[in-house]
């Protein structure tokens, strides 16, 4: 089965957000010598994954009966998902993601000729800039900006939210600084086919299992920009 993905399940419109943790997870490789200490490190991959855990025990029984259904219908790990990280889900640095407020976060430079633009959030410290790919912006939310002007949805540009490519009616001008705001989904997958979600009360105790999603890599889309 071709890897599918789902675009209106939307595992945070069935559970409760507060029982979803996690956060980016990159991927080092660090070899100490055994007498000096002194380390090399390697990165295997610049972009992290995002992994996620479901604590079942924050669940209503309402809530893990949708989640089972939920489960079943994604075929586990097959059908990939939509999830709202609740720490982060807006475009802007200074953790506001309605306009005025939101700060416009910068998603690429006009040339004069180029119109097709992917939708990115920059992270910066300490003289490190690093990008993340949005592909799963929330329909509706997205305000797109050309050199610090607010652009007209379908008379400026065109947004698709599937892939968080926007196209602009005529090539940004050489320089311009494109910016958004907005919010944004999370591409997620179950990392297991196995719904291992119990509970033992015989003896006055509750065990519960947590259930592991993932994030679906922009790469896994095969998106032009």
């Amino acid at each position: 089965m071709a890897a599918v993905f789902d675009e209106t399940a939307i595992l945070t419109d069935v559970i409760d957000y507060s029982a979803i943790s996690g956060g980016p997870e990159k991927s080092t490789t660090v070899i100490a010598s055994p007498f000096s200490g002194v380390s090399q490190r390697n990165v295997n991959r610049l972009d992290p994954l995002h992994r996620y855990t479901i604590t079942t025990a924050l669940l209503t029984q309402a809530q893990m009966s949708a989640l089972r259904e939920f489960f079943h219908c994604r075929d586990g790990m097959a059908r990939g998902f939509r999830m709202k990280d609740c720490m982060e889900f807006w475009a802007s640095s200074d953790g506001s993601f309605a306009s005025p407020i939101a700060t416009p976060n910068n998603f690429g430079t006009g040339n004069g000729s180029t119109t097709v633009f992917g939708l990115y959030k920059t992270y910066s410290s300490g003289g490190v800039t690093r990008t993340r790919r949005i592909v799963k912006p929330v329909s509706g939310s997205v305000s797109i900006y050309k050199n610090g002007v607010l652009q007209t949805l379908t008379t400026d540009y065109t947004i698709d939210y599937t892939t968080g490519i926007v196209t602009f009616t005529s090539a940004p001008t050489n320089g311009h600084a494109l910016t958004w705001t907005g919010m944004f989904h999370i591409p997620v997958r179950f990392a297991t086919d196995y719904f291992n979600v119990a509970t033992n009360d015989a003896i006055t105790a509750i065990s519960y299992d947590n259930l592991p999603l993932l994030e679906i890599p922009a790469a896994e889309f095969e998106l032009a920009v």
